[in-house]
């Protein structure tokens, strides 16, 4: 009988979201439905959505390090929010202020206090043409990220420390939104960042 009897599999909302990653016995990714898997949240999921969710195997066959080798490739790369471990979770520090709306502009930002002021400080110090192009570029790649669906993906990309420091992206409600005063780039002009920051 052969040893190579592991499956890799992931749950997916019906909306293509990945929702769960995860590895076992041939026939393992059957839980993800039952409403009664190890993983909490996923049952949580499943009956607050009525169980409007599908279950891929994604590779089978596979020896037992294998199979947990290519889960741990997943989770990483896909951070599926249901997953406990592997995922890489928001640090505290990005929670050091809370917010209400999905709309915080400039002058807002700059009187938390915390590191948003950092971020356009360290603009202030470049020229009036390099700190335009920075606030566009990184509005563009905050709304593009959000137009994707992809807030998670940039925090796996830039790290906590970009994330703490990037006013395009904030917590509402204990969740990573993209900051809709973006827009207009908080109204923000050069000069005046020059004239907040640099005497």
């Amino acid at each position: 009988m052969s040893k190579d009897l592991y499956e890799v599999y992931k749950a997916m909302s019906q909306e293509g979201e990945v929702l769960y990653v995860g590895y076992g016995k041939r026939g393992r990714h059957v839980h993800c439905m039952s409403g009664i898997s190890h993983n909490k949240e996923l049952n949580r999921y499943y009956f607050m959505n009525s169980g409007k969710m599908f279950v891929e195997v994604i590779h089978e066959n596979l020896s037992r390090d294998k199979a947990k080798q290519m889960e741990d490739y997943l989770i990483k790369s896909l951070q599926p929010k249901l997953n406990v471990v592997g995922v890489k979770k928001i640090s505290n520090a990005l929670h050091k202020k809370k917010f209400d709306t999905n709309y915080v502009g400039f002058e807002d930002l700059i009187a938390c206090g915390n590191n948003y002021k950092d971020y356009f400080k360290s603009l202030a110090m470049n020229s009036l043409k390099d700190i335009d192009n920075t606030l566009r570029t990184d509005c563009n790649v905050a709304k593009l990220m959000n137009t994707n669906g992809d807030i998670q993906r940039l925090h796996s990309l830039i790290g906590d420390v970009g994330f703490i420091k990037s006013p395009f992206v904030i917590c509402v409600d204990n969740k990573l939104v993209y900051n809709e005063a973006s827009e207009d780039c908080f109204g923000v002009t050069p000069e005046f960042l020059k004239d907040c920051f640099v005497h």
